[in-house]
Parts: structure tokens; sequence; C-alpha cells
């Protein structure tokens, strides 16, 4: 009876629709052979993960090959495993400082972000990689404490809108971009704010960084809105100040349940962060301040 019990639970119980993996391109990458990122693929495959999220394929004057370089062979190489690719376009390193600027400076700053990032996707259009993609992913993190106030979510929706009009007159495929929250706003303050900008976001749980703990965490979670938002598992454990990142992998077990405890919560999606510190890389993949 005891046994039966266990297995009707298992069959009722709530189950991810999807799992994707985060993967951060960085130069040292470049040196990879690709029979190493087959590997690393074949293993993310057989773990459950069925969409690899590319977070930029420019990073400020770095540019990764998307179109005819490196990266595309390994974008190609996850598609060869049936893994799908979500394509992030340009981002600025200097993304949060701008953010700090008056409504007036971040108005013409993301005014001018979101058209690079427009003519990166119409490069790419143009090019063989984009038949390799499966949606685009706007390398963007808009917070709790910069982007909240009445003019900056006017601002934001209207520039949004723009950018979601221009993706779709160009390709059919879906855009994401990403959201995060640190306790400047309050659970339900940063839940109605997420429903104010009509996008699908991935948001993430800051159980990496720490800056909450797991009951804060837990009361902005509940809140959000399931249908909308997606979830990133951060899957490192932050050992330095933001200014100098360094961080270690956490153990496996210790998110896989995490990610039950999401399940459990309504999410539908999540997507590990990032592909570096999760065991099917092997460690292959240089950590940041290593």
């Amino acid at each position: 009876m005891k046994t039966l019990l266990i297995l009707l639970a298992l069959l009722i119980s709530p189950t991810l629709s999807a799992k994707s993996v985060f993967y951060q391109p960085n130069v040292s990458d470049k040196v990879l052979p690709i029979t190493e990122w087959q590997s690393i693929f074949k293993k993310m495959k057989s773990s459950g993960f069925d969409s690899l999220i590319v977070q930029w394929c420019e990073y400020g004057p770095t540019d990764f090959g998307i179109s005819d370089g490196w990266l595309l062979e390994v974008v190609s190489s996850a598609r060869e495993h049936g893994i799908k690719v979500h394509m992030g376009l340009y981002s600025d390193p200097l993304f949060f400082e701008r953010a700090r600027g008056t409504d007036q400076e971040i108005a013409s700053y993301l005014n001018a972000y979101l058209i690079k990032n427009l003519t990166l996707l119409e490069e790419i259009l143009n090019s063989t990689a984009s038949q390799s993609i499966d949606s685009w992913y706007l390398p963007a993190e808009f917070d709790d404490r910069y982007w909240t106030s009445e003019t900056r979510t006017r601002l934001l929706a209207e520039q949004l809108a723009k950018w979601n009009s221009a993706v779709s007159a160009r390709t059919q495929k879906p855009w994401s971009s990403s959201s995060f929250f640190t306790g400047w706003k309050s659970p339900d303050g940063y839940a109605n704010w997420l429903r104010q900008i009509p996008y699908k976001f991935w948001i993430q749980d800051g159980s990496g960084t720490r800056k909450l703990t797991e009951e804060q965490r837990l009361l902005y979670l509940d809140r959000i809105d399931k249908n909308r938002s997606r979830l990133i598992l951060e899957a490192f454990e932050q050992l330095s100040s933001d200014a100098n990142f360094t961080a270690k992998p956490r153990a496996y077990k210790d998110l896989q349940g995490l990610e039950r405890k999401y399940e459990s919560r309504g999410f539908k999606e999540v997507a590990y962060f990032s592909l570096r510190y999760m065991p099917f890389a092997d460690g292959k993949l240089k950590l940041p301040s290593n």
C-alpha cells in the first residue's frame, strides 16, 4: 500500500514542461574542442534539459562569432543533440551603471540599446545561424530598484512595445528577457509591476546571490504570475561582492530539491544558471574570476 501511494503521488505531482540551461559565452571557451562540446550536450540532454539559452553573442566590444565563428559551431552542435537554442543578442557591460542615470538619460539609453540589439538580430537573420535559433533573448535585467518607479514603468512598457513590434515584423520567433528582485519593492508591488510589463520574463530566484533569505524569496515567487513568468534557478553560490564576482557550483541534489519546490508552487519552466556550474559541464568551462 505504501508503495502504491508513493507511485500515485508521483503521477499526480506537477512536472515542468521545459528545463533549460543558461550559457554565458566567454573568450576562454573558444579553445574547447567541438568534441568536448558534443560530450557536454549529450550529457545535458540525458539529464533532462531540452533548451540552451545563450545569454549573449556580443558582450561589449567582444563578438563571439554567432554568424560564422566558434559560437555558431557550438550552437549547431547543441541542435544536433536535440537541444533548442534561444539566442541572446548584445549585452552592455555598463547596463547596470547606466540604469542609475536620470529618467531622461535612461530613456535615451534604453532606446539606443534596443536599436543596437535589433540591428544585431537582423544580421543574424541574414546568416545561416538563423536556422539554428528557436527564439531570441534580450540581454537585459530589469530589477525592482531602478525600473519600478511610475515613470520608468511607463517608459519600459512603451520601449518594449516598440521592440516587440519591430521583432515581430522581422521574425515570428518569440523573445524574452529577465528580471530580478532584491527587496526594493514589496512582494505584491513587484508582482503588480510585472503585470504592467506584458511580456514574458525569466525571473531570477536569488538563491545563489543570497541577497534575501529563502522565506523572503518565496514571498516574492509565490505572488508572481506563473503563466507569464519563467524561473531562473541559480546553480552557483556567490563567494564575493558583486564588483569582484566569484562563485562555486552548488550541490546538484540541492538544486534538484529546489526545482521540485518551485514545481509545487506552480512554475512550469525552469532554467538553471549557468552551464559552467552544472555537473555535465565536467569543469571544462572556466569559472568567473578563475
